[in-house]
């Protein structure tokens, strides 16, 4: 088995699990390394978001011996990929653009450890503080360059393509203010696909519902939506959780396995888009 085909078969045993890794609902911040603090993009994002402990910070094994630190009797690690790509002496010396690199390369991974799996001593005042530095919701989207314009006229949100419109109910209309935010988190990930941003396949050639380029989209879209709740912290409202929901996604994943890298490599591209006018 690959290591995308083991990746692949976390996340659908996560849904499988009634668990929808673009939706965590018990933890605010996007995962990240305790030492460098930068936080884990792309499939390395969703397959620890949804990973049941107080601190979202993972360590690896030699980060955990630095700090003199043990892991925990019976915990074990998770996986992290990277995308490996040798290079021979005579490759390394060339001027050659990237393009032949980037067949020869191969996705590997190794395991890291939240540190509530270890023996090291949390600071868990200054982590509480670093958890809650977060921005608020309408300084996110005014960072977004370019932005479609957002009309409060119509019940059901949505993102017109053709005319670059975001429309959605005004914000007394939704149950909760966070439920607002994140709907049109969702409808503002769409609009980055826009011929005028980002030129995203998914979304100029998504032709009707159901469709390979349609189910992308929309998953481009949801955790692109989780990862600006994240920065904003507020929960992914933006869908419920039913088995319905589900099982459609499981169906879609387990037909492409492939989709889930894409829509996170996409997903991140978008929100780095909104957030500093530049994909990723």
């Amino acid at each position: 088995m690959s290591v995308s085909d083991i990746i692949a078969s976390q996340i659908i045993a996560k849904l499988e699990d009634n668990i929808i890794p673009w939706k965590p609902t018990w933890k605010l911040k996007v995962p990240m390394n305790y030492v460098s603090k930068r936080p884990y993009s792309g499939i390395n994002m969703l397959l620890l978001s949804t990973e049941d402990y107080p601190y979202p910070y993972y360590m690896t094994f030699k980060q955990i011996q630095d700090y003199d630190a043990k892991i925990k009797k019976g915990e074990e690690g998770h996986i992290v990929t990277w995308l490996f790509n040798p290079k021979s002496k005579e490759e390394e010396n060339q001027d050659e653009d990237n393009s032949k690199y980037k067949k020869k390369s191969f996705l590997k991974y190794y395991y890291v450890w939240n540190i509530s799996q270890t023996t090291l001593e949390i600071d868990t005042e200054a982590l509480d503080e670093e958890m809650g530095n977060t921005l608020p919701c309408e300084q996110i989207i005014k960072h977004y360059p370019n932005p479609p314009a957002i009309l409060h006229e119509q019940n059901n949100p949505c993102y017109n393509r053709s005319k670059d419109i975001v429309m959605i109910p005004e914000i007394t209309d939704f149950e909760h203010p966070e439920a607002y935010y994140a709907t049109l988190f969702h409808e503002l990930v769409h609009s980055t696909g826009h011929q005028s941003r980002l030129k995203r396949k998914s979304l100029l050639e998504s032709q009707h519902f159901g469709s390979e380029e349609y189910s992308l989209e929309e998953l481009v879209a949801e955790i692109g939506a989780y990862l600006l709740c994240a920065k904003s912290g507020i929960h992914n409202l933006t869908q419920n959780n039913s088995l319905a929901y589900i099982k459609g996604w499981l169906d879609v994943l387990k037909n492409n396995t492939r989709m889930i890298f894409t829509a996170a490599h996409l997903a991140q591209e978008a929100e780095s888009y909104i957030n500093t006018g530049e994909a990723v």
